[in-house]
């Protein structure tokens, strides 16, 4: 027997502070936790060693006149949600805009990063 059809991609909803934004393209995520470092030492024993990592929500916006660049590009303390075409939300709390925002003239495209050690899929 075949696997079933799984959504895995599809289109995605940006908001920031419930205010939806025009997503483009691809967005990448990485949920916040710890960062493991594997290493051995000297007698070739094995260990690892962690400490905590922030999260981040990146991409690219459409810019079709309506974004406060100033704001957004200061934007921090907020929420940001990434709804996913199969059908999980990621979400940023308390997150600080950190992308330098490079715009395209041609396609008005804006590049966007969130990051926060709050970034956690909702369940």
């Amino acid at each position: 027997m075949g696997r079933a059809s799984i959504r895995a991609a599809g289109t995605i909803f940006f908001k920031i502070n419930g205010v939806q934004l025009s997503a483009r393209g691809a967005f990448t995520y990485a949920l916040s936790g710890e960062q493991k470092t594997y290493e051995c030492n000297a007698n070739g024993e094995g260990y690892y060693t962690a400490k905590p990592a922030p999260g981040h929500i990146k991409g690219s916006l459409t810019d079709y006149g309506d974004i406060d660049l100033d704001r957004l590009k200061n934007a921090e303390g907020v929420t940001a949600t990434l709804e996913l075409g199969n059908g999980k939300v990621i979400c940023a709390r308390n997150a600080v805009q950190v992308d330098v925002m490079e715009g395209n003239s041609e396609t008005g495209e804006l590049g966007i990063e969130l990051k926060s050690d709050r970034v956690e899929e909702i369940l």
